[in-house]
C-alpha cells in the first residue's frame, strides 16, 4: 500500500519516561496514522534511573463479578499526568463496568497490523502470542517507530499498577509488522507506508494465527492508480472467518485545512456487503468526549462509524537510548481504533457464546449518542459505552423451565395488581435469576419491587365517584315496581383513530319488584344488593359490603331474588355467565333490630387471577375459580348510630400451566365495617375496610439461575408465596346532605395504608366533594 506517507496518520506523541516528557511529532494524515519517527531530535535524556525492578508476576485472576466497578478504578485506570490531567480514555468509556462483570479479555487474540512492537517493554510481558513481520522477516517484527507499540498497549497493556493498562488487559496481542522496509525513516521520520500486498498478507497471517479481532490503525486516501483490491479481498476473507476488523477513520493531512468529511481507506470496506457486519470505523474524541479536530468524519458511513478516545492518550513506546522503557501520549484515530478493539475483546471474553457480529452490534446499540440526534456525519453512531454494553440490550426475557415461551420482562414484571398484590416481587421468586437479552446473553438480576400498583385504588375510587356524580339518574316507582336509569358521560376521545363507539358510555339500569316478602331485582350496571343493609354512607368505597369475590368476578348484568318469612330472609344473587361469573346464596336472621347472616358463594374469573395476573406473567392464560363464606351483621346502635360489617374468606383454585405448581392452598380474606347516623341535612358515616387479600398460598417453579459452559440455563426449583408484602387498609369519613328533592351533595375523606397491598407503597389521602342530581 505504497503512496502518501502522510495520508493516514497524524498523531501527536509525547514520550514519558519516569516523569520526564520528550516532545514527539506524529505520523501521517488522511488515513488514521501508522508508523513514523521522531520529527525533531529529543533533548538529552536525564541521568539514567536505577535499573527497573524485574517485571511483576502475571496478574491474578480477575475479581468475581460481584465486585463494584469502583474496585477497578485504580491510579493505573485513571492514569493522570504530573499536572493532574487525565491521560487515558478508560473512564470515558466506562471500562470498569466490564471488569466488574468479570471481563478482562482473557483468551482473546487481537492482531495488531502495524509497525511491530517493543516486545521488551514491561507492559507486554506475557501478553504476546507471537510477533510476525510480513514485509521482511529478517527485521524480526521489532518496532523502530513506536506507533504499533502504542496501539498494542492501548488494547492490552498489563494491569501491573504502573503508568497505565490496556482496555482488555488480559488479552493477547498478535503483532504483525507490515510497514514497507525503510519507509518509516525514508522521509525523516514523518510517516510509514503500508503496501496493499503487505496489508493483505498481514490480514491473512492474522486469520491463520487464530486472531478474533484485527486492528488496522493504518490507511490513507485511495488513489485511482492503486490496486487495493488485495486489501479488500483479505478483509473479506477475515469476515468469512468471523473475525472482527477495526479500522481507523483517518486524520487531517498537513496540507489540508480540515479533516475529510468521510473516512479513508480501508475503513470504507465496512459498507461493503462482503464485510458481513464485522467491520467498524473508528473516529477520535478527546477525553471530554468532543470530536478531535484532526479526526475524519463519518459522512456516508454513519451506521458503520463509532468514536472512542484518541487524543492525548497514554501508551507504551520505544525504549530510550539506554534501553529503558518509555511511555508516550498519542493522538490520532489510530489510537481510537484500539479502544474499540479492546472493548470488543472484553465483550467476547465476558460472553463466550456471543457471535462476533453481535458483539459489534452491541457496541452500536449501546453507544452514547453525541452530536445531532441519531447517527450523524461527525460522531457516526456515537461513543462506545462499556457500562451500557455489559447490561441487557433490547427486550429481555426469562425462560422458566417447562414454559412454552420465554416471558418478556415488561410483561412478567408488570406492576402489581389484584388480591395477590406484589407477590412476585415480595416472594423473591426471581431474586438472582437469569434473564437473557436480545442477543441471548445471560444476566443475573433481582427485580425491583414497584412502589405502586398497576391501577391506583385511590384513582379508581375517585373515577367511580366522579362517574356516579356526573351521571344523569332517574327513578320511577309504580306500586311495587321500581326502575332506575343512569346515563354517564362519554369517555374523552384520547385517540382519534379509534371508532366513536369505543368512547361511548353504556347506560345503566335496574329493575326491582317488591311485594310482601318477595323481591326480584335485575340490572346492568349499578350493583346487586347486599344481603344485609350496609352502613357508613361511603363515597369512595361504595362496593365493599357486596363482598370481595363479588367485586372481582361480578359482571355488569346481574339478578337477585330474595324472600322474607318473619325474621328469616334468604337471598340468591348472580352475575355474568360461563367463564366470568358470580353466584351466591345468603340467609339472615333479624331480632331486636339486629341482623346476622351468612353467605356462601362462588366466582369465576377469565383472563385474570384474583383480579391480577399469575399465569399471564409467564406468557400463559390466567383464570381462577373461588368459593367463599362470609359472616354478615347490621343493626341499630345507641345514640342514633347504625352499623354494618362483613368478613369473608375465599378459597381459590388457580388455572395454572403445568410448569407452575400449587404447593400450598390459596386462601384470601376481605372485610369491611361501617357506621353512620343522622347529621345536619343528611347522614354522616365512617367506614374501615380491607379489600380481598391473599393470606396463604404458594406456587413453585423451576427458575433459571445461571448458565453452563454451553450457554444452557441451569435451573433451581423455588417456592413463592402468593401473599403480598403489605395489607391495604382504608378509612373513610363521609357526609351526604340533601340540597333539595332532586339534588344532593357528598363530602368524603379517605386514607389508605399500603395501597395495592404493597408494604412500601406511599400512603394515599383523598378528599372528595360532589353534587348529584336525579331527573
Amino acid at each position: 500500500m505504497a503512496g502518501k506517507s502522510k495520508q493516514f496518520r497524524k498523531a501527536l506523541m509525547l514520550a514519558v519516561f519516569v516523569g520526564a516528557a520528550v516532545a514527539m511529532s506524529g505520523c501521517g494524515g488522511g488515513g488514521g496514522g501508522t508508523g513514523g519517527g521522531i520529527a525533531t531530535p529529543p533533548p538529552p535524556a536525564p541521568p539514567p534511573p536505577p535499573p527497573p525492578p524485574p517485571p511483576p508476576p502475571p496478574p491474578p485472576p480477575p475479581p468475581p463479578p460481584s465486585q463494584p466497578p469502583s474496585n477497578f478504578e485504580t491510579g493505573e485506570y485513571f492514569s493522570r499526568g504530573s499536572n493532574g490531567q487525565p491521560r487515558t480514555g478508560l473512564p470515558l468509556i466506562n471500562a470498569s463496568a466490564a471488569y466488574a462483570a468479570g471481563a478482562t479479555g482473557d483468551g482473546i487474540i487481537v492482531a495488531v497490523v502495524d509497525t511491530g512492537i517493543n516486545s521488551s517493554h514491561p507492559e507486554f510481558q506475557g501478553q504476546l502470542v507471537d510477533i510476525l513481520d510480513v514485509a521482511d522477516a529478517s527485521r524480526g517484527g521489532d518496532d523502530t517507530d513506536g506507533h504499533g507499540t502504542g496501539v498494542a498497549g492501548v488494547i492490552a497493556a498489563r494491569k501491573d499498577d504502573f503508568a497505565m493498562h490496556g482496555v482488555a488487559f488480559d488479552a493477547q496481542i498478535l503483532s504483525i509488522r507490515a510497514d514497507t522496509v525503510d519507509s518509516c525513516e525514508s522521509d525523516g521520520g514523518e510517516g510509514c507506508t503500508f503496501s496493499d500486498a503487505n496489508t493483505a498478507r498481514a490480514i491473512d497471517a492474522a486469520i491463520d494465527n487464530g486472531a478474533q479481532i484485527i486492528n488496522l490503525s493504518l490507511g490513507r486516501d485511495a488513489d485511482l492508480g492503486d490496486n487495493f483490491s488485495q486489501t479488500f479481498a483479505a478483509m473479506a476473507r477475515a469476515a468469512d472467518a468471523g473475525i472482527l476488523i477495526v479500522v481507523a477513520a483517518g486524520n487531517q493531512d498537513e496540507e489540508e485545512t480540515q479533516p475529510d468529511a468521510s473516512p479513508g481507506f480501508p475503513g470504507t470496506f465496512a459498507a461493503e456487503p462482503e464485510s458481513d457486519g464485522l467491520t467498524v470505523i473508528a473516529g477520535a474524541v478527546d477525553l471530554n468526549g468532543n470530536i478531535s479536530d484532526f479526526s475524519n468524519g463519518a459522512e456516508g458511513f454513519e451506521n458503520f462509524f463509532l468514536v472512542a478516545p484518541g487524543q492525548s492518550v497514554i501508551g507504551p513506546w520505544r525504549d530510550d537510548e539506554n534501553g529503558d522503557p518509555q511511555y508516550a501520549l498519542f493522538s490520532g484515530t489510530s489510537f481510537a481504533a484500539p479502544y474499540i478493539a479492546g472493548a470488543l475483546a472484553l465483550l467476547l471474553d465476558g460472553f463466550p457464546d456471543l457471535a462476533p457480529g453481535d458483539a459489534l452490534r452491541i457496541l452500536f446499540d449501546t453507544a452514547t449518542d453525541l452530536g445531532a440526534p441519531g447517527p450523524d456525519a461527525i460522531y457516526g453512531s456515537g461513543l462506545i459505552d462499556l457500562e451500557a454494553a455489559f447490561q441487557p440490550v433490547g427486550t429481555s426475557s426469562v425462560q422458566v423451565s417447562g414454559a412454552r415461551n420465554a416471558s418478556v420482562l415488561p410483561v412478567m414484571f408488570a406492576p402489581p395488581s389484584g388480591a395477590a398484590g406484589d407477590w412476585l416481587f415480595a416472594s423473591g421468586l426471581f431474586d438472582g435469576a437469569l434473564l437473557r437479552d436480545k442477543y441471548d446473553r445471560g444476566f443475573t438480576f433481582t427485580p425491583e419491587n414497584p412502589l405502586r400498583a398497576a391501577t391506583s385504588s385511590g384513582l379508581s375510587a375517585m373515577e367511580s365517584a366522579a362517574e356516579r356524580s356526573l351521571a344523569r339518574q332517574s327513578q320511577t316507582v309504580a306500586g311495587p315496581a321500581e326502575v332506575n336509569l343512569r346515563i354517564t358521560p362519554d369517555l374523552p376521545h384520547a385517540l382519534t383513530n379509534l371508532p366513536d363507539e369505543v368512547y361511548q358510555a353504556e347506560a345503566d339500569f335496574s329493575f326491582a319488584f317488591r311485594h310482601r316478602g318477595l323481591s326480584v331485582e335485575a340490572g346492568r350496571g349499578f350493583a346487586a344488593p347486599s344481603p344485609v343493609e350496609s352502613a357508613g354512607v361511603s363515597v369512595l368505597s361504595a362496593t365493599l359490603f357486596t363482598g370481595g369475590v363479588a367485586n372481582l368476578t361480578s359482571q355488569r348484568e346481574w339478578a337477585s331474588l330474595g324472600y322474607e318469612i318473619g325474621n328469616l330472609a334468604v337471598q340468591i344473587r348472580a352475575s355474568g355467565s360461563g367463564d366470568d361469573a358470580f353466584q351466591a346464596v345468603a340467609t339472615s336472621w333479624t331480632q331486636f333490630n339486629q341482623t346476622i347472616g351468612f353467605e356462601l358463594g362462588a366466582g369465576r374469573e377469565e383472563d385474570r387471577t384474583l383480579g391480577g395476573f399469575v399465569g399471564a406473567r409467564f406468557g400463559e392464560q390466567d383464570g381462577s375459580s373461588s368459593s367463599f363464606a362470609a359472616a354478615l351483621w347490621s343493626g341499630e346502635l345507641p345514640l342514633g348510630w347504625r352499623g354494618s360489617a362483613r368478613i369473608e374468606r375465599a378459597d381459590i383454585n388457580l388455572d395454572l400451566p403445568d410448569f407452575l405448581n400449587v404447593r400450598e392452598d390459596v386462601m384470601a380474606s376481605a372485610w369491611s365495617i361501617g357506621f353512620d347516623r343522622p347529621a345536619p341535612g343528611g347522614r354522616f358515616g365512617l367506614t374501615l375496610s380491607q379489600p380481598l387479600r391473599v393470606e396463604d398460598g404458594a406456587i413453585s417453579a423451576m427458575v433459571p439461575v445461571a448458565v453452563n459452559e454451553a450457554n444452557n440455563a441451569i435451573f433451581e426449583r423455588r417456592l413463592a408465596s402468593l401473599a403480598p408484602s403489605g395489607r391495604e387498609i382504608s378509612a373513610e369519613a363521609a357526609w351526604h346532605v340533601a340540597i333539595n328533592d332532586r339534588t344532593s351533595a357528598s363530602f368524603a375523606a379517605r386514607f389508605t395504608d399500603a395501597p395495592g397491598h404493597i408494604r412500601k407503597a406511599d400512603d394515599e389521602g383523598l378528599i372528595w366533594a360532589g353534587l348529584r342530581t336525579t331527573w
